[in-house]
């Protein structure tokens, strides 16, 4: 019912803007990055939590090395 994909980037890495189109949660374990959802940029770290609805747009940008836990949810 759920894929988990574990992230790790070094400081100034990027993905830019995409989407999904199931539910995700990105969960950040390390570190901090910068997360643009709905044009606006959040800062995160360590024990933050984003949900992101289906076909939500984000971007992120690795401000220290981090890694975080990504959720895809499968609709059923």
């Amino acid at each position: 019912a759920a894929r988990v994909v574990s992230f790790a980037m070094d400081a100034g890495q990027e993905l830019t803007d995409h989407s999904a189109p199931r539910p995700a949660v990105v969960q950040m374990l390390e570190g901090e990055l910068s997360f643009t959802t709905a044009g606006e940029q959040h800062e995160l770290s360590a024990g933050d939590v984003v949900y992101l609805a289906p076909n939500e747009r984000h971007a992120l940008v690795a401000r220290t090395p981090c890694r975080f836990v990504l959720v895809l949810v499968t609709l059923q």
